[in-house]
């Protein structure tokens, strides 16, 4: 008699402890799926397809999305400059340039300072 109650007892816990990694499975799937969705949800941020010209290649639409002090890209002589962060480094610079076309010279040193974080080729696409 006292072998069946451990038997049922022991069985009792095995079938709590399925019903218990059920529930925690089902509660990782949801918060997985909730993240999914946010994901999904957040490519809203990224510039379409039709803005990047190639992978070398970016456009003004897609330069203009990086316009802050911390997400900084410009455009200087054909090329773009992924400056995020940096600002402070490149004193003729200033936050209302980001996400822009730099117009007038640079020189050398400043050019030189910029090299570094050249990270596309920018198509002028009103030159087309």
């Amino acid at each position: 008699m006292r072998k069946r109650k451990l038997y049922v007892t022991g069985a009792l816990v095995l079938i709590l402890m399925g019903v218990l990694g059920l529930v925690a499975g089902l509660i990782i799937l949801e918060r997985n799926k909730n993240d999914d969705e946010d994901k999904i949800t957040g490519m809203d941020d990224f510039p379409s397809m039709d803005v990047i010209i190639d992978a070398s290649q970016v456009d003004i639409e897609a330069v203009k999305i990086h316009n802050k002090q911390d997400d900084c890209w410009i455009v200087y002589d054909q090329s773009v400059f992924d400056i995020s962060g940096r600002l402070s480094e490149f004193t003729s610079f200033r936050e209302a340039d980001c996400g822009s076309k730099i117009e007038g010279e640079l020189s050398e040193s400043q050019l030189e300072t910029l090299a570094p974080y050249s990270i596309a080729g920018f198509e002028d696409q009103k030159d087309e």
